[in-house]
């Protein structure tokens, strides 16, 4: 008899041997008489049909299993068919778990593909368990297909699991597959957004890239021509550069482009204003227009909208007016932009400044303090014609916002009431706005501000992590800390995830009135926060309300932590912790505290200087920090020390005449009378000689008489 399962054949069991029939009817003597429950067996009549009866109970307990695996997996594909994927989760679940077998690839690949397509992040996360499964059990490349994964990598990615779109990237890239370009380029779109990334999102790009031409896919056949990036991923790894401002790279990736048969469209110049904005390139910015025209790409109503928020955001507002007067047919009278004035003049007939764009020339009023002139473009744009112009509830919060900048709370007020008026809702970024302009101008005023929650709740707006950072804020700019705690309370109460932000405004106001339990107390919630991610400034927070404190051992503790978890101390860390150490005077820690910020410092014309950011453990030490330094160890009689800190000072090019004459005075108050005795015996003047040559050397160096003024000191190694 022959049994299948899963495609494979499982022989019949064989009849046992004489001699094992023996051991086994052994086995089972010893057994039973030991238990006394059943006689035992004789003859071996008796074994012979012991053995066939145990063969046949497995024979059919095997086939028993076959039938449930066969029919739960024909359960499973039928519901497949039927785009049933909720039963067909349960059916893969009841297989894996229940009876220890895992589907065909078939099965597998649609069940993955079918939770990808429904797009949630609950779905997708199925589907991510499943890829979890298969890696322990080595069976990815067995029973999960390219367009499985593919799926699978661009699912991840709209949820916002970048990095686990990264890491199945890789796995097809491994198993030899040719991801389509809109897969890898969905993960290199999806890092570039995020400026931490966007370095890893131009990595990946490279990968890609580099896999296609060491292929040599360029010139094979269609199936593998697909990996090859389009203008699409040129877009994307162009925006990460934007995000970083990295404008040689961006160089690079333009050069790049024909080598791939790849012509930019108007999104790719949309993002290069982006970028010449960000790295301000005005240049490059008043010549846009005419690059587009030469390479034949014509732009769009996103163009001109890009260009006025770069203006803007560079300052000059003078062009962001032309623009918009141009557009308008009103720009004969305009001087500046010769290179951009004639192109604005062929597009006017064809855009029309809307919404987005005068509320981008308002948000520059609003910057420069040009109230009347933000509320006369409020004015105008009511008044237009067209209702694309029309303003709505962005204009008006940027309206209100110029307002409360001003303190003028009474007509932010009005310009909250037109907007009902108006029947534009006011969403929860205009009451930020007002909330912002209460707790902040000119006195805090919570009164006001709880008068502004109230109206939030009457209009069916709920407060969100802005709301309640600004309150909090404003509480504690009151002095109120204990409110300012309590609505930190009502935020997790209900259930606003707290950022960054929230977590840093309690920990530094609570460090500067001296409430080092609470800082702890916070920065412990943070770091149990999987939302948040504890960063550098927490932690030299926490340092600071231990200094603060005067609790030395605990700073010094958390320093060590702080490197243990792999974060870099900064100047602000090291310098909270010198000033700490000098005011104790625990010279030890001091020195070992300079030894390791001289082994990490870097001079200011060297390659981890210049190549930003710094290489890791790399530091630039900087003027504050060197100065608590020197003024520690010159406190302590540590003078070898404070010219090797003046040694640094010089080679990080620190201006030091301030300096200078601070120690100048610090010097005569406390060692006026040092080493001044002519009374001292040669002995004793042998044992100090090298103590002595510093004393002389730091003189030399603040201007002070000494023995150096013929010769040139060296710094003590």
């Amino acid at each position: 008899m022959e049994l299948r399962c899963r495609g494979t054949l499982l022989p019949a069991l064989a009849p046992p041997s004489s001699r094992g029939l023996q051991r086994y009817a052994t086995k089972l003597k010893l057994h039973y008489s030991s238990k006394r429950r059943l006689p035992c067996l004789k003859t071996s009549e008796d074994f012979t049909t012991s053995s066939s009866t145990l063969a046949s109970a497995a024979n059919a307990r095997i086939e028993n299993e076959l039938d449930r695996e066969e029919q739960e997996q024909t359960a499973l594909l039928e519901a497949l068919k039927q785009w049933k994927t909720q039963v067909a989760w349960t059916k893969f679940e009841t297989m894996t778990k229940k009876l220890g077998v895992l589907p065909d690839r078939v099965c597998v690949s649609r069940l993955v593909a079918q939770l990808c397509h429904q797009g949630t992040a609950a779905s997708v996360s199925k589907a991510q368990q499943i890829m979890v499964e298969l890696r322990q059990k080595r069976k990815v490349s067995e029973l999960v297909d390219c367009d499985a994964m593919g799926l699978l990598v661009m699912a991840s990615a709209r949820v916002g699991t970048a990095h686990y779109s990264l890491g199945v990237l890789r796995t097809m890239l491994e198993l030899g597959y040719h991801p389509p370009v809109k897969v890898w380029s969905a993960v290199v779109s999806k890092l570039g957004k995020n400026v931490d990334d966007a370095q890893l999102a131009l990595k990946v790009f490279d990968e890609v890239c580099q896999c296609v031409v060491e292929q040599g896919m360029i010139q094979l056949h269609r199936k593998m021509e697909r990996m090859k990036p389009d203008t699409g991923a040129f877009n994307a790894a162009l925006n990460a550069c934007a995000n970083i401002g990295n404008l040689e790279r961006a160089e690079q990736l333009w050069e790049l482009m024909p080598a791939f048969g790849v012509k930019a469209n108007t999104l790719t110049f949309n993002v290069m204003i982006k970028l010449y904005a960000r790295v301000e390139k005005l240049d490059k910015l008043e010549q846009i227009l005419h690059t587009m025209a030469d390479a034949d790409v014509d732009p769009d109503a996103t163009t001109f909208n890009s260009l006025v928020a770069a203006f803007v955001g560079l300052g000059e507002l003078s062009l962001a007016e032309s623009i918009v007067q141009s557009l308008r047919g009103e720009g004969e009278h305009q001087k500046r932009v010769p290179a951009l004035l004639p192109k604005l003049r062929e597009h006017s007939a064809k855009f029309q400044p809307d919404v987005r764009t005068y509320t981008t020339l308002m948000k520059g009023y609003v910057q420069h303090n040009r109230v009347s002139d933000a509320m006369q473009l409020l004015v105008a744009m009511q008044q237009e014609k067209t209702s694309a112009a029309m303003p709505n509830e962005v204009t008006f919060t940027t309206a209100i916002r110029a307002c409360a900048k001003m303190g003028l709370l009474d007509e932010a007020r009005v310009i909250l009431q037109e907007m009902a008026t108006q029947k534009v809702a006011a969403n929860v970024v205009t009451y930020n706005t007002l909330l912002q302009g209460v707790c902040v101008f000119p006195i805090t005023d919570m009164k006001r501000a709880l008068e502004i929650v109230e109206d939030m709740k009457e209009a069916g707006v709920e407060l969100d992590v802005v709301s309640y950072n600004t309150l909090i804020n404003g509480y504690l700019e009151a002095g109120d800390n204990e409110q300012a705690l309590a609505v930190f309370t009502r935020m997790r109460e209900a259930k606003v995830p707290a950022s960054k932000v929230t977590y840093g405004t309690l920990m530094k106001a609570f460090a500067r009135s001296g409430r080092t339990e609470l800082v702890v107390k916070v920065f412990t919630q943070m770091a149990l926060d999987p939302r948040v991610r504890v960063d550098v400034v927490a932690w030299n927070t926490l340092i600071d309300a231990y200094a603060r404190a005067g609790l030395e051992q605990d700073a010094t503790r958390a320093l060590e932590d702080m490197k243990s978890r792999g974060f870099s101390p900064t100047n602000a860390t090291y310098n909270t912790l010198v000033k700490t150490y000098g005011r104790s005077r625990n010279f030890g820690q001091l020195i070992l505290l300079w030894k390791e910020i001289n082994a990490r410092s870097v001079e200011e014309d060297s390659a981890a200087v210049r190549d930003k950011p710094l290489v890791v453990g790399a530091l630039k030490p900087d003027a504050a920090l060197l100065d608590s330094l020197i003024d520690s160890f010159v406190r302590g009689g540590y003078f070898q020390l404070a010219l090797q800190v003046v040694d640094c000072m010089d080679r990080q090019g620190i201006h030091s005449g301030r300096a200078k004459a601070k120690y100048k005075r610090l010097y005569v108050e406390l060692y006026a009378n040092l080493y001044t005795s002519r009374h001292t015996s040669e002995r004793r003047k042998s044992k100090t000689a090298e103590r002595r040559r510093a004393v002389e050397a730091f003189k030399f160096w603040v201007g002070l008489p000494n023995s150096l003024y013929k010769s040139e000191w060296r710094p003590f190694e």
